[in-house]
């Protein structure tokens, strides 16, 4: 790389303009003497000339870069992820479906030392001190005894909370102005936290969901217009959002043993869970006791190492969820992250990260089915806390081979200028013509994604802001949890409400506030 900068050559150049000689002047400069007089003659600069061999033009290039900083002055910097996401849309804008680079973004950074790349947060030690090599082993001889072994693995569960802040976007590694060292990320919304109770089987199923809402109760005005999707979903609240004995217990009987019941009554059930105070009240134990339910307890601060969920299910929902929030809060920062989007999100994170696939490999991982002490106690997170990068999805695309077709996008007016163009016939101002018709139409590429991007978050901001009727939801009083048959009666006697005619003292009240109304 070059010692000097453009800057540099430009003041240079301004010198030898002013009388000063080439020779004294990039010695002056420190810029080679032949660079000086090349570019006195009118050679391009080293960035315009590889220009046309970039993805994008150096005025999308340096739209995002402006993008990137004011992001991050706004605390809320941009991941390598969305960056090359939003790319990838621009370049989709224009026609080009090609994948981009696994190293587009060192050169793109190497393009622009202004930004740079920071780190994200580190795993908590005092987790990776829980999973010794003697707990481990301490846990995997209760796994070989008999009764445990002889469990069926469409029998045997994980089950654990997932805690969740409603408005909570992702750390890692994000861009940043390079002069500053430490980049702050705002968070978009709620800060309302919600607990989500799933478990898992080890033949690869899922349960349904317990979904716990902070509040005194569930309220209808919590969920979309359109909740199908939810009707297999059991809700609660509690004050805190969190889960406790009773909201355990409840979930013990009206969720798990329903769903899982063998199709042999006789055949035993495992549950493998932690120690939470709620799974170990005498009441649960009690519950398990009567349905012929096995329970294992995980050691304290190993459920990054022992628990299926957590080792193949949870991470993967989470980066999900959390990349989907913190792409809602890029283009509107006003977008109230509320009950309604945070269930729709967590609907999509849940269908991409709670696959067979995901949870037979957290099973496996943890060495539990089929059994295998020596995954975990292989594990680098008994030695390390370093939490392996997951590498970004190259898109299969097919290449468009012809020649001459409309072009949508700056490079190809480019290349089709030259093309169609011998040099020695190319008019200054038929080059000056076309390099506006590039710009032109790379600008508005950016402000079409830009468009695009704001239609969608508005959509969302017109849901959030919908007013809705506060409705209290009754549900049976034989069970603990809402479903969404009772939202869907809560809703039909909101509507009867809203429907009733007004009785005499409320029309009267009206027409005497017309009549004020009248005399103002």
């Amino acid at each position: 790389m070059p010692s000097y900068t453009e800057n540099d050559l430009q003041n240079a150049i301004s010198a030898v303009t002013g009388g000063q000689s080439v020779r004294k002047a990039a010695q002056l400069w420190g810029i080679p003497r032949a660079t000086l007089h090349d570019r006195i003659q009118g050679a391009q600069t080293r960035l315009d000339a590889y220009e046309r061999y970039q993805r994008l033009s150096r005025k999308d290039e340096e739209s995002l870069v402006q993008w990137v900083l004011k992001q991050a002055s706004l605390n809320v910097p941009i991941s390598h992820q969305q960056l090359r996401s939003f790319v990838i849309h621009i370049l989709a804008q224009g026609g080009d479906h090609k994948p981009l680079g696994k190293n587009w973004m060192k050169g793109f950074l190497q393009r622009h030392p202004e930004i740079s790349t920071r780190k994200g947060k580190r795993m908590d030690s005092c987790r990776i001190n829980g999973a010794s090599a003697d707990t481990i082993k301490g846990f995997f001889s209760q796994l070989q005894l008999p009764v445990v072994r002889a469990i069926l693995p469409q029998n045997s569960y994980n089950m654990d909370e997932s805690g969740i802040q409603e408005g909570q976007g992702s750390n890692g590694l994000v861009l940043g102005n390079s002069q500053i060292r430490i980049v702050i990320r705002k968070h978009p919304g709620s800060r309302s936290w919600t607990t989500i109770i799933e478990c898992i089987s080890a033949d690869g199923r899922v349960i349904s969901p317990l979904v716990i809402f902070k509040g005194e109760c569930v309220q209808q005005q919590w969920f979309p217009d359109k909740f199908d999707k939810y009707r297999n979903w059991h809700f609660t609240a509690s004050p805190n959002g969190w889960t406790t004995d009773k909201i355990g217990l409840h979930w013990l009987r009206e969720v798990f043993i329903p769903e899982t019941t063998p199709s042999k009554p006789s055949e035993p059930r495992l549950l493998i869970l932690d120690g939470h105070g709620s799974h170990v009240a005498d009441d649960f134990m009690l519950e398990c006791f009567k349905n012929n339910i096995y329970l294992l307890f995980l050691p304290e601060h190993s459920s990054h190492v022992l628990q299926p969920l957590d080792v193949g299910v949870f991470s993967a929902v989470k980066a999900s969820y959390r990349t989907s929030i913190m792409d809602l809060q890029l283009s509107s920062h006003s977008t109230p992250t509320n009950k309604i989007i945070f269930l729709e999100y967590y609907f999509k994170a849940r269908a991409a990260g709670i696959t067979k696939r995901n949870i037979l490999a957290g099973w496996k991982a943890t060495g539990i089915y089929p059994l295998n002490m020596s995954r975990p106690l292989l594990s680098k997170l008994l030695v390390s806390a370093k939490i392996p990068l997951q590498e970004t999805p190259q898109i299969d695309t097919k290449q468009q081979e012809d020649l001459l077709k409309t072009p949508q996008r700056g490079s190809e007016i480019h290349q089709l200028f030259h093309d169609i163009i011998e040099p020695q016939q190319q008019d200054p101002t038929a080059r000056q013509l076309f390099r506006k018709i590039r710009k032109g139409i790379d600008k508005k590429n950016m402000q079409l994604v830009k468009a695009e991007r704001e239609i969608q978050q508005l959509k969302h901001q017109i849901e959030a802001y919908k007013p809705r009727k506060k409705q209290k939801v009754v549900h049976d009083p034989n069970k603990k949890f809402v479903n969404i048959k009772d939202v869907e009666k809560a809703r039909q006697r909101l509507a009867t409400h809203l429907a009733r005619p007004p009785v005499a003292s409320d029309a009267e009240f009206e027409a005497l506030c017309h009549e004020w109304q009248l005399d103002s």
